[in-house]
């Protein structure tokens, strides 16, 4: 039969038409599985359109396509054949010149929905580009917006610090608040800005969605809710971003303002303090005559006029002579302060030992070494000059010897270790310092002064004396 004849050709045309539902019959079944099996894309429907119009018009361009067409439309049962009637034929009964017409007709309505859909998925895309740029501006924004707050809160936390001395500067940090009041309103208006974005997106999306029955865009909407979904996310993290930014500035500002009120009020006492120095009387709290009327006995009997003054005083470590085993300079010293000491005044806390120990630590070193002033007279316990400064002292230049001044007793040594010049006296590199004055064995010597020279022999009596002997030591309180 015809439709047998033609199985071939029914087959090739049965590929272009699989994607319309058919209600085949008969030999149909044949093509429905090869239909299922390699479903055609929508790139298809210009040529079926081709063909569909062809067969419906009975104008196909060879004497094959209108037979193809012929056993199409023909019903599915015997017929003669017009020219020759010895010859039946069968047809295939695919479908009617109603339905071929609809086919085409669905098909040339659907195509531009699928265009639009098409145009409407890529608009969305571009304004999903838009707003995850946004996203990025605005994430921008808030971590220059805490910045910002965190430089603020440094500035008002150096401000406290200076509110005691009244020294902070607010006009700084007041021009720091503006800058960050406008950084938050660019802030918030970059937010809106993505909200509207965000509206459009949703709307385009939403269409999309609603034409999503014409073409399988399931895949593709997947993927924009995914990334809508991302963008809408980091929009609300930005949002509470720029919530916690505005509590911190306002606490900022609070605290800027407690800090102001604070210096104000800190600098108001100064301002006040300062417009009252001028009416107090600092004459009248201290004079000469109520230095006179303090009770000497409350200052161990020294007149307060001495006790006050600045004063360098000569004399004796003892009432009786030492022997030589002071205990080196640190002994000595203590010696000095001991309560056993007589003419030591009250009011003065240092002493030192009037004696060389050692090449470093010679009585002209003494100044240097412990801080005595070399620019002061000399005097004794009771205020007798004895020498115009330390220098004239310690190379035996004295106003008066140290017997008329009380220092000494009459016709007494005391060690000194020392030349006339107040270097360390030596013969042959071998100190006279009874070993440093630790030794007082009677082999060792060390140099003594008299009490009653005014010249170099005061420290240098031009003899030795042995260390198993005694004599005076003297000190210096300043």
């Amino acid at each position: 039969m015809s439709c047998t004849r033609n199985s071939v050709v029914l087959v090739a045309l049965g590929l272009l038409l699989t994607y319309v539902p058919f209600q085949a019959m008969g030999a149909t079944s044949s093509l429905q599985a090869a239909s299922a099996k390699n479903k055609t894309k929508l790139a298809v429907c210009a040529p079926v359109k081709a063909l569909t119009k062809s067969c419906s018009s009975k104008a196909g361009p060879t004497a094959l396509m209108d037979q193809i067409c012929s056993e199409l439309l023909a019903p599915a049962k015997a017929m003669a054949d017009s020219k020759d009637p010895s010859k039946l034929h069968y047809g295939c009964g695919v479908a009617t010149a109603a339905q071929v017409e609809k086919l085409s007709s669905s098909l040339a309505a659907l195509e531009p929905r699928v265009a639009a859909a098409a145009a409407q998925a890529s608009s969305s895309q571009a304004t999903l580009a838009q707003g995850q740029n946004q996203t990025a501006a605005l994430s921008a924004g808030v971590t220059a917006l805490k910045a910002a707050v965190a430089a603020l809160a440094a500035q008002v936390a150096g401000a406290q610090q200076q509110q005691l001395a009244g020294s902070a500067n607010t006009s700084d940090i007041t021009q720091k608040i503006a800058a960050l009041s406008a950084t938050r309103a660019q802030t918030a208006q970059q937010l809106a800005s993505l909200a509207a974005a965000n509206q459009t997106t949703a709307q385009g999306i939403a269409a999309l969605k609603a034409a999503s029955q014409q073409c399988t865009c399931g895949l593709e909407l997947a993927v924009v809710n995914a990334t809508v979904a991302a963008v809408q996310s980091a929009q609300a993290a930005g949002a509470v971003d720029i919530s916690s930014v505005n509590a911190t500035a306002e606490s900022a500002k609070a605290a800027v303002a407690t800090g102001s009120a604070a210096i104000a009020s800190v600098n108001a006492s100064i301002a006040t303090l300062a417009a009252n120095l001028p009416t107090i009387n600092v004459t009248g709290l201290v004079t000469l005559s109520a230095l006179s009327s303090i009770d000497a006995a409350t200052l161990n009997g020294v007149p307060a006029a001495q006790f006050l003054r600045n004063r360098i005083v000569l004399y004796s470590a003892s009432s009786t002579t030492l022997a030589a085993t002071l205990g080196g300079r640190s002994g000595a010293d203590a010696k000095c302060v001991a309560p056993t000491s007589i003419g030591r005044p009250a009011g003065l806390v240092q002493a030192r030992a009037f004696l060389g120990v050692a090449a470093g630590d010679s009585i002209a070193n003494l100044p240097p070494l412990y801080g005595i002033p070399i620019g002061m007279p000399i005097e004794s316990a009771s205020g007798q000059v004895v020498a115009a400064d330390f220098a004239a002292l310690s190379g035996g230049s004295l106003a008066v010897s140290l017997e008329a001044a009380g220092v000494l007793p009459t016709g007494s040594v005391w060690w000194s270790g020392s030349n006339p010049d107040g270097s360390l006296a030596t013969s042959a590199g071998v100190p006279f310092t009874c070993v440093g004055w630790t030794d007082g064995s009677a082999s060792r010597v060390g140099v003594v002064g008299t009490s009653g020279a005014t010249t170099g022999r005061l420290v240098n009596s031009a003899s030795t004396r042995a260390c198993n002997l005694a004599a005076h030591l003297l000190c210096l309180a300043f």
